[in-house]
């Protein structure tokens, strides 16, 4: 089976969001916290508008810088870093064609050709836009579902992974998800407790 296409700016974007992607109990409660932190800041807000807080608020600073960092890294800061990337590499935005066998996968574009066995992926994950194919943790080969003609080509290329035993993608390490969990939540017990002093010192 053949598929061929021609990468963009924003497929790589697409990877990079699946890759950093961790599991969905970790985004619910990433989300959770993020919206309890964006509540807090704008009731403290108001509270402070409508004259029920005197005095510094400076306390909020932190709640306030940690609301904006994601929304800032991914609307604004990995894409234009991607983007910048995708311009740099003029190999990334050539034609490229995909062939699909038994044996392994066959990768050609008009500066050469590559062909690597099923058995050198260690594993594969998928989302909405795009399929990753792993050599390893952090090197992978991105397609595009854009570059398949109908889904039954998807569930073809499916079948070659699962007949050639790739695994599916364990959900990657959380830690860091975790961390910045903890510390929204400590920050916005800080700001209520300091909200309560000054509301009923």
């Amino acid at each position: 089976m053949k598929i061929k296409g021609q990468f963009q700016w924003t497929d790589y974007l697409a990877a990079q969001l699946l890759h950093l992607q961790p599991s969905r109990f970790v985004r619910v409660a990433l989300y959770g916290a993020f919206s309890l932190m964006t509540l807090s800041f704008i009731t403290i807000f108001c509270l402070f508008i409508i004259g029920q807080l005197d005095g510094n608020i400076s306390f909020i600073l932190p709640a306030f810088i940690l609301t904006i960092i994601f929304p800032i890294y991914r609307y604004v800061l990995l894409p234009n870093r991607i983007k910048k990337i995708f311009t740099q590499q003029k190999e990334l935005s050539l034609p490229v064609e995909f062939e699909f066998t038994e044996t392994g996968v066959h990768t050609s574009n008009e500066l050469g050709n590559s062909t690597r066995p099923w058995t050198h992926f260690i594993k594969w994950k998928e989302n909405k836009e795009v399929i990753m194919l792993y050599h390893s943790d952090v090197l992978f080969n991105m397609i595009p579902k854009r570059f398949f003609t109908d889904s039954q080509q998807i569930e073809t290329f499916k079948s070659f992974l699962e007949n050639n035993k790739v695994p599916t993608a364990k959900s990657r390490s959380v830690i860091g998800c975790v961390l910045y969990f903890v510390l929204l939540m400590v920050i916005t017990l800080i700001m209520y407790i300091n909200v309560g002093n000054i509301v009923y010192p």
